[in-house]
């Protein structure tokens, strides 16, 4: 098992490695702790036998250096309101799963040439860009671009590419804003509002407030 720098993987995934690391601050209602070149831990297994896929690919620190356990308890901490016992292991669960899509969402955007940053540089140098993780299990990961005065939301449909959503309806937990130009990430960690945890649910949450 190897780490890998500016390895692009099959289905058009791609992985850059582990750089500086910056100390931590917090500023007003999110929290951030590193602003800067992505610091990524990720190990991808040797000898396949094929190209690596998303499924191969093990996270153990996300654009800011995080674990999951570590963005688990952040995220819970930041909910603003409770949740019911019931639902502990469902919410920490989609933080999970989150976590690792929008990790991987991170990763797409930043490594020059891949699907994604090419998709994200064609809408013009004067688009902002962060990579939002929410808590559907549907589109746990969402590129947000404000362009203009506009803010536009893409999402990954049934054919594998970027597609344009109408909305972005779901709370935000983890939100990333990627230069590419630069190289640069600022990985946030918003507070967020979801009523429906205060009492036992069966389903990834589809709305907030």
């Amino acid at each position: 098992m190897k780490k890998r720098a500016g390895l692009i993987l099959a289905g058009g995934l791609s992985l850059i490695g582990r750089t500086g690391y910056a100390a931590p601050t917090t500023a007003g209602r999110i929290t951030m702790r590193h602003v800067g070149k992505p610091i990524f831990n990720v190990t991808v297994p040797d000898n396949l036998g094929r190209p690596p896929t998303s499924s191969d690919v093990k996270i153990d620190g996300n654009a800011d250096g995080r674990s999951a356990d570590e963005v688990v308890s952040l995220v819970k901490n930041r909910l603003r309101g409770s949740f019911a016992p019931a639902n502990k292991t469902f919410l920490e669960n989609t933080i999970r799963n989150t976590y690792r899509s929008q990790a991987l969402g991170v990763w797409n955007a930043m490594v020059d040439q891949s699907p994604t940053n090419l998709f994200l540089k064609n809408l013009g140098a004067d688009a902002k860009i962060s990579v939002l993780g929410t808590v559907s299990s549907v589109k746990p990961t969402i590129y947000q671009v404000d362009q203009g005065g506009t803010t536009s939301f893409y999402a990954r449909g049934d054919s594998g590419n970027l597609e344009p959503l109408a909305k972005q309806p779901y709370p935000v937990i983890m939100r990333t804003g990627v230069d590419l130009t630069g190289g640069q990430v600022a990985p946030s960690y918003p507070h967020w509002n979801a009523p429906a945890l205060a009492k036992p649910v069966g389903a990834t949450i589809t709305e907030g407030k």
